[in-house]
């Protein structure tokens, strides 16, 4: 399995956390995993806030995974860190000799806690650039188009005349009317998986040129298959939050008609039965960049 020192965790650390939990089960009627998932029961409290939600880092984690037949029942789920996911993982693919959860580990080895941390400062710095230079939400044309589109408020507001342009918001701009738009082409594209790069020193520059000749850092993302190109827009967009302005000059980038747009870059596509042979290689072939990707990928690939 691919690791370094600089791992959130090494796989000896992890070695040494299933044997003491062996050790704990020789003495029990339990196995090593269910006596982890009733420590992480015992502390889920500490990972909620004071509304009961859960604190900004943790994940859910199914204690019996979709591959083998759980299902999102809250019965199924229990709160944890990321570190304590990739522990999860380990330990029920050494108890129970589970490829799936092993391949989910090395999945999420190469995270640490810098990049985990890097991340959350990637979101807020794009936040705070979007506020200083009036782009995206902050930006008045953009909100002026968001009223458009959804009617007069003022003296219209509840009346036929706002539901009349609220319904127009779903025939003109509305997801599904993107979806039967897609072209033959777009369609294809949208059934792979992709690899993306970001930069956000390119993201500030309004030069074709400089943005594709002077990347500087990028950080790399895999996306899961989408039935709509908006989906795969908001997803980019959720990691790097309001990155992209309009999807209608981003498509070019996924059609191959620019290299890049608002600091993306498209990196690679998959096609499923290639997904995890090509994640792998990716990784290998870059030992120092860790490749982030939304969590539906893991259960799209059955590994969560």
């Amino acid at each position: 399995m691919p690791t370094n020192n600089n791992h959130i965790l090494s796989e000896e650390r992890l070695d040494q956390i299933f044997a003491d939990l062996q050790q704990k089960a020789d003495k029990t009627n339990l196995n090593p995993y269910d006596i982890l998932i009733e420590q992480y029961k015992c502390e889920e409290h500490l990972k909620k806030d004071e509304q009961g939600n859960p604190k900004p880092g943790i994940e859910k984690h199914h204690i019996l995974p979709k591959h083998a037949g759980g299902g999102n029942e809250a019965s199924n789920l229990v709160l944890v860190t990321v570190e304590e996911h990739i522990i999860a993982h380990w330990v029920r693919y050494r108890t129970f000799n589970s490829p799936q959860d092993q391949r989910a580990v090395i999945f999420r080895i190469g995270d640490t806690p810098a990049r985990l941390e890097a991340r959350r400062a990637q979101v807020s710095e794009a936040r705070e650039r979007d506020r200083a230079e009036g782009r995206g939400f902050f930006n008045s044309e953009f909100q002026s188009e968001m009223g458009r589109r959804g009617g007069a408020i003022g003296g219209s507001q509840n009346t036929a005349e706002q539901f009349a342009a609220r319904s127009r918001v779903g025939t003109e701009y509305g997801r599904i009317t993107g979806m039967g738009n897609q072209s033959s082409e777009l369609r294809d594209f949208l059934t792979k998986f992709s690899i993306w790069a970001h930069s956000i020193e390119a993201q500030g520059r309004r030069s074709r040129t400089a943005q594709s000749n002077m990347r500087g850092v990028e950080t790399y993302y895999l996306v899961g298959p989408k039935a709509a190109f908006v989906d795969l827009v908001r997803t980019l967009n959720g990691f790097v939050p309001e990155s992209i302005r309009k999807a209608e000059s981003f498509v070019k980038v996924a059609k191959g008609e620019r290299k890049q747009a608002y600091g993306w870059r498209l990196v690679n596509t998959l096609i499923r039965s290639e997904v995890e042979e090509g994640i792998m290689q990716f990784q290998e072939e870059n030992p120092n960049i860790f490749l982030n990707f939304e969590e539906s990928v893991l259960e799209i690939l059955e590994l969560e």
